[in-house]
């Protein structure tokens, strides 16, 4: 069963006719993906047994589908841990004191504030930034980050949300 598994991961993950992309063009297209990600990741942790949750997941794995199949000219290479860690949470949420490698983030509470307002406006909650474990945040794009970046298997780490 775990054989199954893993080649069945291996198989959706493998790039074998897609195109490499340009730095650029891969970095915009991953950074286009960060809100919605993030969007989904807290619908997941927040409104727990909501029926929509698997749908969330699977949604989650999709974009992380995505995140993983872009490579870059012109060695067809992927991105490093540090890289997609910037790209998908660091840029996009937190401020420029902000750094991977010195392990400090620092979120930009307006972003945070418009993301729950709209998951509150869709789903008749009314969630507050102090319910929010920012931590558990990064750590779930730390972790994500290094799977990515070494072709692990995130699908099984997505379902443990």
């Amino acid at each position: 069963m775990k054989f199954i598994e893993k080649f069945k991961f291996w198989l959706i993950n493998t790039p074998m006719f897609e195109m490499a992309y340009y730095r650029k063009d891969a970095i915009d297209t991953i950074r286009s993906l960060s809100g919605i990600i993030l969007l989904h990741i807290i619908k997941v942790k927040y409104l727990k047994n909501n029926p929509s949750e698997n749908h969330w997941k699977s949604e989650i794995k999709a974009f992380f589908r995505k995140v993983n199949s872009i490579r870059i000219k012109p060695k067809n290479k992927k991105f490093t841990i540090e890289e997609y860690m910037n790209f998908l949470f660091v840029e996009p949420y937190c401020t420029s004191e902000s750094s991977f490698k010195k392990d400090r983030y620092i979120f930009i509470d307006s972003y945070l504030q418009s993301i729950l307002s709209e998951i509150n406006y869709d789903h008749n909650t009314n969630l507050k930034i102090s319910e929010i474990n920012k931590d558990d945040l990064i750590d779930f794009f730390k972790s994500i980050s290094i799977k990515i970046a070494s072709n692990e298997d995130y699908f099984t780490f997505i379902d443990d949300l």
